[in-house]
């Protein structure tokens, strides 16, 4: 998840999430400080939620501005926004790439996505995104070892 998170906001998070979730407000702060993420943990599920502080820069920007809409519940103001398949490509070959081409999880994952989503995705701006991300050659590669069989 990514999120706009300012230091005004940890009170209330806090409040809002300790009851279900493990969360620390030190390493929110401490995400907020570095622009980077934390994590939130679902007591009852021990499942992990990353949240990402959403940056300043022109291209964070964009992705925000580009979140999908999801409405989860029968409740119409909790909506659930989601970065586009687009936007986890890019930011998983960027972490693919970070981990040095360890992580076959990440390239996995890029791979899944490119294959579920094949004919929904705007290749334009894929393309722009991961040039400005530095891992075109990546994408190239992932895009050809998706392709359907045939």
């Amino acid at each position: 998840m990514v999120a706009e998170i300012t230091n005004d906001h940890i009170p209330e998070l806090v409040r809002a999430l300790e009851g279900e979730f493990y969360i620390d407000a030190e390493m929110v702060r401490e995400a907020i400080q570095r622009q980077g993420s934390f994590n939130v943990i679902h007591l009852a599920t021990m499942f992990k939620v990353d949240i990402f502080i959403l940056k300043t820069d022109a291209v964070s920007q964009e992705e925000m501005s580009r979140r999908e809409q999801y409405q989860l519940s029968e409740i119409p103001e909790q909506p659930l926004f989601l970065a586009s398949a687009e936007d986890v490509i890019v930011h998983k070959l960027y972490w693919y790439q970070l981990s040095g081409g360890a992580s076959e999880r990440q390239w996995n994952d890029v791979l899944g996505v490119l294959q579920v989503q094949r004919d929904r995705l705007d290749r334009g701006y894929l393309e722009r995104v991961a040039q400005q991300r530095g891992v075109s050659d990546l994408l190239e590669r992932a895009l050809k070892e998706a392709e359907p069989e045939g």
